[in-house]
């Protein structure tokens, strides 16, 4: 499997990444941001005196232990990698965004401290996020098409599968 990035201080553990795109791909480029799902983050990149390295991003799901649950729009190929050198606060207790609450100057400081991109855990439908900041050109293998390149846990059920039936006007087994 592609990796990319080399660790620093700080980095998150190697993270499996996925990226999701409206055709296969043997790479991936931060150029292109835009071009998909318009995210959220939009209007604050569109504001006028931002840093154009905050405009070129690469957005990333990771796997917590429940699946990549994609976004609709995001599109319908799934890409995996490894990255191996995005910020994660918990390593060192938020150190590198202490006292900066503007998520530009947040981004930024990430950028100017070396890493390739931050790491936001339990984001969102629990399941992490991984975004890579400023010029990046990825290798990345194709998985296939959207849920069929994520294997999924199942659900741990009871041992009385009755639990699970509903039965008409509250009668039970």
């Amino acid at each position: 499997m592609p990796a990319y990035g080399e660790p620093r201080e700080a980095a998150a553990d190697e993270l499996d990444a996925f990226h999701y795109s409206g055709e296969p791909r043997a790479a991936l480029s931060s150029e292109f941001y835009g071009t998909g799902y318009p995210g959220a983050e939009r209007d604050r990149l569109n504001l006028p005196g931002v840093d154009p390295r905050l405009r070129q991003r690469l957005y990333f799901y990771v796997n917590e232990g429940k699946g990549i649950r994609p976004e609709s729009g995001v599109g319908a190929h799934a890409h995996r990698l490894k990255l191996r050198n995005v910020y994660d606060y918990r390593k060192d207790g938020g150190a590198l965004w202490r006292g900066i609450g503007d998520m530009n100057a947040r981004e930024l400081a990430v950028i100017e401290a070396g890493y390739d991109g931050y790491y936001a855990p339990a984001f969102g439908v629990n399941q992490g996020v991984a975004v890579l900041l400023g010029r990046h050109f990825t290798p990345a293998l194709h998985v296939g098409r959207r849920n069929d390149a994520v294997e999924y846990k199942p659900p741990v059920l009871a041992k009385n599968p009755a639990h699970y039936v509903r039965f008409p006007y509250g009668r039970s087994p």
